[in-house]
């Protein structure tokens, strides 16, 4: 799925955008982080599934970690 692969590359995307935009200068960096925001929305508004998506990936991540700070309680109360 392209937008799944998508999610999983935008902290990487990000991170190299970040290091480009600052190893080039403040005013260049302005301008690109203009640009990648601009990218950024441009594709969520094409691709609006991808909210839907993102949130139930932060539903399972809560999830998970409620249920091992549940069995972590249980396991420290035995």
């Amino acid at each position: 799925m392209a937008t799944a692969s998508f999610l999983r590359r935008l902290p990487a995307i990000a991170i190299t955008a970040a290091a480009l935009a600052f190893s080039t200068g403040a005013v260049h960096a302005q301008q690109s982080k203009e640009d990648i925001e601009k990218i950024v929305r441009e594709y969520i508004l094409k691709n609006p599934e991808i909210i839907e998506q993102a949130i139930l990936e932060l539903r399972k991540k809560q999830e998970q970690a409620e249920n091992s700070a549940r069995t972590q309680a249980i396991s420290a109360n035995s």
